[in-house]
């Protein structure tokens, strides 16, 4: 019984002590293509928006991974509150939160390469436990993977 206690005493004096929980991002994640629409005026056709269902968006603390823009080390952030409707007449959309079940109010996060100045900025809508995202006229939403 003694031994076993003073195993225990040494396991546990040799843990590292516990950190303060930083708040966790809410956009930091794999998020997975799920569905999508496309706006009159799309450079890319239903096929080809298709085929990004299932892959996967990465968003770190520092930067990012996604289909289109590749990797980004290291990216600035900006936070803007947006509403669905808004988002609907920027991108020429039509009814794209209904279509996607989304809240009614979002919140629009632009993460801007400061790694490579050559990749455009990536522009996420957060709502809730979905996000959407858009490139050339085509809009994805996206799910986070668990």
């Amino acid at each position: 019984m003694t031994r076993a206690l003073v195993v225990f005493v040494m396991a546990c004096a040799q843990d590292p002590p516990i950190a303060a929980v930083a708040p966790t991002d809410p956009i930091v994640g794999h998020w997975t293509i799920i569905d999508h629409v496309l706006a009159p005026n799309a450079d890319v056709g239903e096929n080809d928006a298709f085929t990004l269902h299932d892959r996967v968006v990465e968003i770190t603390a520092g930067g990012y991974t996604t289909p289109w823009h590749g990797t980004c080390g290291e990216a600035g952030r900006q936070l803007t509150p947006q509403l669905v409707a808004d988002l609907e007449q920027i991108h020429n959309l039509g009814p794209v939160g209904q279509h996607f079940q989304l809240k009614p109010d979002v919140v629009e996060y632009v993460l801007t390469c400061v790694d490579n100045k050559r990749s455009p900025p990536l522009t996420i809508y957060l709502a809730g436990e979905h996000t959407m995202t858009c490139w050339n006229g085509a809009c994805y939403l996206l799910a986070r993977r668990r």
